[in-house]
């Protein structure tokens, strides 16, 4: 194995040939690995070592391994005493690729807990008790709760969900673009509101800073990709809706509306960069706390779609305003367009904002995924094991299509080797 000497020194791990495992462990390997000599090297690692060192490194001390049925796999349980045991142990057991690359991780949150007690003198329990009873009565002090907040990786899985563009995403983004011009055709601001409660443009958002703070690419690349789409929706959506709204209603409301109006000026973007600026920070602390109460005034003071759906409306009224030859003048044909800049402008600069506050925010909520020295090398096992099962199943089927050219061969041809080529017998 070319990269043996790099964990030569690791004591879960050892360089080994055919002649040193075991003999059900030589035939899985003899099924998997073709085309290389008897001695060739090999690692062999322990998976039960590899991961009790992962765990030890984050302080557990409870785990045990149970064997499966098959005999070939293994569960293994332990306990923490609180969140933040309980992420340093899921980042070791990440490192190595458990729960990402190969695995799962479960976690359950444990009301009760009292076996540690026993280990404990009546003293030491006493003082415990003392300390506990006293750290209730005044709660938690100010500077414990700054970096106070949820499990990264239960808030990676909860945003990667959220910001995928599935159909219910792309059914939701196009119900609020609706609502979103409905208000703002009507110059209603109730209606405005309640679709920036229905828009899930916060998710890419969301999914983009985190991708960009805990260093994952894909995570920020799926975010920007969705965002960016997202917004072409809305901009599309406003266009058609605005478009067909004007024509039918002959401009009954008079476009456009103050509801337009007031995003499509540069002193909206000046009010719109300080309100962003304030919903970063209750984006931040909604998603990584249990704040629901406040996900609903984040949800409208973040005001994303409406803009984007603005703009799209200026553009199609300004199309209107020329097929149908109004009273605008050119002056005005030119400031709607003027409109529909700033109010694209306002939805890249709210964007902006709200990404670099959170991006702050998570810093100094102390947001990371730790990274394991050696993940590349997991990574490794991980596509050997994959791959060996898929050249597994692509032999097994070679092994079948031989055996059925043999048996369509006759015992004279194939004395005599007059069966024709391989290709003729397939044929």
């Amino acid at each position: 194995y070319s990269k043996a000497e790099q964990v030569a020194h690791l004591a879960y791990a050892r360089v080994v040939t055919l002649y040193d495992v075991r003999e059900k462990t030589r035939e899985r390997l003899m099924e998997r690995i073709t085309n290389l000599p008897a001695d060739a090297k090999m690692l062999q690692v322990d998976c039960q070592a590899v991961i009790a060192a992962a765990l030890a490194r984050a302080g557990v001390t409870t785990a045990a391994f149970l064997p499966a049925a098959d005999q070939q796999h293994f569960v293994c349980t332990f306990s923490t005493e609180g969140a933040g045991e309980s992420e340093r142990a899921m980042d070791e057991l990440a490192g190595i690729g458990i729960g990402r690359d190969m695995g799962c991780v479960t976690s359950t949150a444990l009301s009760f807990r009292n076996s540690a007690m026993h280990q404990f003198s009546n003293l030491k329990l006493t003082e415990l008790q003392s300390k506990t009873k006293k750290k209730l009565q005044n709660g938690p002090s100010f500077s414990d709760s700054v970096r106070s907040r949820m499990i990264v990786k239960t808030v990676v899985d909860r945003i990667s969900n959220s910001s995928a563009f599935t159909f219910d995403y792309a059914a939701m983004l196009i119900v609020a673009t609706l609502i979103a011009a409905g208000g703002l055709a009507t110059n209603n601001a109730v209606i405005v509101v309640a679709s920036m409660l229905v828009s899930p443009l916060m998710g890419p958002v969301l999914a983009f800073t985190f991708g960009v703070t805990l260093r994952e690419a894909n995570m920020a690349k799926l975010g920007l990709q969705n965002e960016l789409l997202s917004l072409v929706i809305c901009v599309l959506g406003g266009f058609v809706v605005g478009f067909f709204y004007a024509l039918l209603s002959w401009n009954a409301y008079d476009w456009p509306t103050e509801q337009m109006a007031s995003r499509g000026s540069a002193i909206g973007l000046a009010d719109g960069a300080f309100i962003a600026a304030a919903s970063g920070v209750g984006v931040a602390l909604s998603v990584l706390g249990d704040y629901l109460s406040t996900v609903v005034g984040v949800a409208i003071s973040a005001s994303l779609l409406p803009p984007a759906v603005n703009c799209g409306m200026l553009f199609a009224f300004r199309i209107y305003v020329d097929m149908y030859h109004d009273h605008h003048t050119v002056e005005d044909k030119q400031e709607l367009l003027q409109m529909a800049g700033f109010s694209l402008l306002l939805t890249v600069e709210n964007i902006i904002i709200i990404f670099v506050v959170s991006r702050f925010m998570f810093y100094i909520k102390n947001v990371y995924i730790s990274k394991d020295q050696h993940e590349n090398m997991w990574k490794s096992f991980t596509n050997f094991k994959t791959n060996a099962a898929k050249q597994q199943q692509t032999q097994q089927r070679n092994l079948q299509m031989q055996m059925q050219i043999t048996s369509q061969t006759t015992p004279q041809q194939q004395q005599n080797g007059t069966g024709g080529t391989l290709t003729e017998r397939m044929r």
